[in-house]
């Protein structure tokens, strides 16, 4: 964490957003036939509230999400196991 309250929830959200994935697509280059950006991550420009609180419910909503699909996906598994048995 830092001053704002930014942590890998948060830098996840922040990746995800569109503007961002824009970016990533205009830096990715390919190498061979491994895509790869590299040093050019650092040209990177996120938009992060700078409120506490702001940063704080995003980490929240995206652990809540991410928990969610975690779940969901275990019990899924578990139902298509039942099925085949």
């Amino acid at each position: 964490m830092n001053e704002i309250n930014l942590d890998n929830f948060n830098f996840l959200y922040f990746l995800n957003q569109d503007y961002v994935v824009k970016q990533i697509k205009k830096l990715i280059f390919t190498q061979g036939i491994i895509p790869t950006i590299g040093e050019r991550i650092k040209e990177l420009t996120l938009w992060i509230p700078k409120s506490k609180e702001e940063c704080q419910k995003i980490s929240d909503y995206m652990k809540k999400s991410l928990l969610f699909k975690y779940e969901f996906k275990k019990e899924l598994k578990k139902s298509t196991q039942k099925n085949k048995d």
